[in-house]
């Protein structure tokens, strides 16, 4: 999470803001003390991809298609 958070160029506070979390939650996972929710997993990957950054090579692994989570 935090080396999405990075690519985008956001602080904590932004980041939790574009994805409707506190910035706390956002913390949390980035420690990883809280797990990321499916819903968080697809909004960053949404938001790298709306800001033209490579999820494969920010996340550091393949890009999945929707149906892989269902």
């Amino acid at each position: 999470m935090k080396d999405a958070r990075r690519a985008l160029g956001l602080t904590q506070d932004k980041f939790a803001e574009a994805l409707g979390m506190s910035r706390k939650a956002i913390n949390q996972m980035e420690v990883g003390k809280a797990s990321i929710d499916l819903r968080t997993d697809l909004a960053t990957r949404y938001l790298l991809t709306v800001a033209g950054k490579r999820v494969d090579a920010v996340l550091g692994e393949p890009v999945r298609n929707l149906i892989d989570y269902v």
